[in-house]
Order: structure tokens, then C-alpha cells, then sequence
């Protein structure tokens, strides 16, 4: 059961989850919307993975062309 769903059934409003805490229901509404929250931290998590991907891909090149390696040292 969700946030949202326990406050159907509980007779607790958006609006007033919404007054108790300073903003508008259409922004509790969001806050609360689990799907939206999980399919953003998703797509969030997914650009960083294609993004590191890119510059590892890049860090390697440089390193093959230039003949080193970057990779710290742990002694």
C-alpha cells in the first residue's frame, strides 16, 4: 500500500497534507507519487552509468595513445 492510498483510506487529504506542510497539492501530489519518484531516481542512475561509461571509454583512449596508465596506486 502507498502513502497515497493510506491517506485515501484514512480520510487524510492532499490538501490537507498540503497545508500542514506549506506547499501546494500539486507538489505533495508529486512528492508522493512513488511510480514518478522511482522512474526519475532510475533515469537519473542511468545518465551518471552512460556518462561514466563515456569518460572511462575517453580516460582509455588517451591512456592507449599515450602509452600510461592513470590508475592510482595503492602501495
Amino acid at each position: 500500500m502507498t502513502i497515497k492510498e493510506l491517506l485515501r483510506n484514512s480520510g487524510v487529504t492532499l490538501q490537507d497534507v498540503a497545508d500542514g506542510v506549506g506547499l501546494s497539492v500539486s507538489k505533495v501530489c508529486q512528492l508522493l507519487d512513488e511510480e514518478t519518484i522511482d522512474s526519475v531516481r532510475q533515469h537519473s542512475l542511468g545518465l551518471v552509468r552512460d556518462r561514466t561509461e563515456y569518460l572511462r571509454q575517453g580516460l582509455d583512449a588517451i591512456e592507449a595513445k599515450e602509452g600510461i596508465d592513470a590508475r592510482p596506486r595503492h602501495d
